[in-house]
């Protein structure tokens, strides 16, 4: 009796919880962009073409070798030669381009702790508006603090590109706010973003599955359409429990306490199942809803460089 007095308590304050589920919004999505080759292979380049003379210099032949990698989206091997023309060339203009482009190599091969790690080694935090990449630096700049979660720095970079291109910088807004799943900041936009909405409507209550995994185990899984799961927790919550009563009735009582405490296993597994599998649910609806539109409506980073290589 003690058990169920137990049990039936549990469940009163799981489904009071259930009617709270506007405090469990909090989800952790894995959104990325999904960018065609020519896409990166017909941006033009930020900066003029070596010269006659250039070309024939040792740098120049690197910086060449560099470009032709780059372009083919081979990004070690045109690190590796853009480095080599950092050190031979005598010109400081083609040492910061030199510099840049293997900046921007990292950044397209989504190597973030090597672009900021690149950036600090580098002269480009001395440019002016004036250096012909300086646009595209601010975007990357600004997308690679924000992927390692350093927003002390990339805050001050997107006022900054504020003043230089406004639509860029509310576009890298939406976008941050959209890849964590703030919901506070997507909600103001009301009317102008619809596919929230969608997400509203075919998202699951984890604290609902919590519930109902309490009352009939398995019972939340169902509600999330994981059906084998749904059966294999059943089947195994009534095994085990129906084990223990035969035994308790036969009065081996060890034996009945092992398979209570298998039982319990399971039907407290189930409960924090309900939660957990709830949330992943809710993240892949989000990530099939928001990704295509994100890619769609090219409102990635990537989508805001104005030139490559």
């Amino acid at each position: 009796m003690r058990l169920i007095g137990l049990k039936t308590l549990i469940v009163i304050s799981l489904l009071s919880l259930a009617g709270c589920d506007h405090a469990n919004k909090k989800i952790q999505p894995q959104i990325h962009y999904t960018v065609q080759d020519r896409y990166l292979q017909s941006l033009p380049s930020s900066f003029s073409e070596l010269s006659t003379l250039e070309r024939e210099t040792s740098w120049g032949s690197e910086y060449l070798i560099g470009n032709h990698f780059a372009k083919k989206l081979d990004f070690y091997r045109a690190i590796t030669a853009f480095r080599r023309a950092e050190i031979l060339t005598q010109d400081e203009d083609r040492r910061l381009e030199a510099q840049y482009e293997t900046l921007l190599c990292y950044y397209l091969g989504q190597r973030y702790t090597e672009v900021e790690q690149s950036y600090r080694e580098s002269s480009l935090s001395s440019i002016s508006t004036n250096f012909p990449a300086f646009h595209d630096l601010l975007v990357i700049l600004y997308d690679t603090y924000f992927q390692l979660g350093e927003v002390e720095k990339s805050t001050p970079i997107l006022e900054l590109l504020g003043q230089y291109d406004e639509k860029t910088a509310k576009t890298l807004v939406l976008y941050s706010a959209l890849q964590k799943a703030d919901f506070s900041f997507l909600e103001k936009l009301g009317k102008d973003l619809p596919l929230m909405k969608i997400y509203e409507k075919q998202k699951k209550s984890p604290k609902i599955a919590t519930a109902l995994n309490a009352i009939i185990p398995g019972s939340g899984y169902f509600y999330l359409g994981q059906k084998n799961t749904a059966i294999t927790a059943l089947l195994m919550n009534g095994l085990f429990l129906a084990a223990a009563i035969y035994f308790f009735r036969r009065r081996p009582i060890a034996a009945a306490i092992i398979f209570l405490g298998f039982e319990a296993g399971w039907y407290l597994g189930g409960i924090q199942g309900g939660s957990t599998q709830g949330k992943l649910y809710n993240e892949r609806v989000y990530e099939q809803i928001v990704t295509p539109y994100m890619n769609r409506e090219g409102i990635f980073p990537i989508y805001q460089l104005k030139n490559a290589f």
